[in-house]
């Protein structure tokens, strides 16, 4: 019997400033998804491989020249390119092929992937699971949204499902120890640093993609 392949991956397009050099924004993200979510699977039989710019990962990596893909598409390597690049309904087909290839007959789990590049790899009949890390932050663990394009895989995903009554009892509790300290002199709105908003849902467009909250457990 064939092991499931399951194929671990961050946003290939998101470029990133180091000096003077572009790299991967995201290849770190790649290699933490593969110690929680690629440890879990290959114990559970899984065969993992994972996907982007990033050409010190060794293992069943698929590396991705991400500045090709921005030569091909006529845009700068650079942030502005990548909001851009993001603004596409679609790449062209050359472009789009060489995405959807890397995770063509697996699965994929991603770490804040942009909704162009779902589009891409759900157009190719790929199943896609995107974990979105949450904007409640103060719980005992840590939080994410999944959004998937497979009504079975959400459904699966449900039975995880946070019921945010249980935030807003621990936003109480952290409000009530808030009470004893003394305020900080800002008005509201003042500083982006101390905003956070929490939210029943994450808006995205695709309506091909179904979302659920989630604990990292």
């Amino acid at each position: 019997m064939t092991a499931p392949r399951l194929t671990l991956t961050a946003d290939l397009f998101r470029p990133y400033l180091v000096g003077t050099t572009w790299e991967s924004g995201t290849w770190k993200h790649v290699r933490w998804l593969d110690g929680i979510v690629g440890t879990a699977a290959r114990l559970g039989g899984w065969q993992v491989g994972t996907a982007s710019w990033d050409a010190r990962l060794r293992g069943d990596h698929h590396y991705f020249h991400t500045p090709d893909l921005y030569e091909q598409a006529g845009l700068p390597l650079t942030t502005e390119g990548w909001g851009k690049l993001l603004s596409l309904e679609t790449l062209p087909a050359g472009i789009a092929n060489a995405v959807t290839e890397l995770f063509r007959g697996t699965t994929v789990v991603g770490y804040e992937l942009p909704d162009l590049m779902c589009r891409l790899l759900d157009q190719a009949g790929i199943a896609v699971i995107d974990l979105i890390l949450y904007p409640v932050r103060f719980l005992d663990d840590v939080v994410f949204a999944a959004r998937t394009n497979r009504a079975s895989i959400h459904r699966m995903l449900l039975h995880n499902m946070l019921d945010l009554r249980d935030a807003a009892l621990r936003a109480g509790f952290v409000r009530s120890k808030a009470s004893f300290m003394t305020p900080l002199n800002l008005r509201p709105s003042s500083s982006g640093r101390f905003r956070t908003t929490v939210r029943r849902s994450i808006s995205r467009p695709d309506a091909s993609f179904s979302l659920a909250i989630i604990f990292q457990t």
